[in-house]
């Protein structure tokens, strides 16, 4: 990710969602997290690393392998 670094641990300030960043493929609009536990809300504010940042979720997206 241009501005989260990968691994960053990732938090949702309102759900308490978390997992860690492991790309961002658009150069910035996107972050792929995996490792979540709970589930983000959108337009929640999240941490990164402890550190709260301005941005918010706008939509989230699980895969999951079966």
């Amino acid at each position: 990710s241009g501005e989260i670094p990968q691994t960053s641990f990732i938090q949702g300030k309102s759900s308490g969602a978390s997992g860690y960043a492991v790309s961002d493929p658009s150069g910035g609009a996107v972050l792929n997290i995996n490792q979540t536990s709970g589930t983000f809300i959108n337009g929640e504010q999240i941490s990164v690393s402890g550190i709260d940042i301005p941005l918010t979720v706008k939509e989230t997206q699980v895969f999951s392998i079966v």
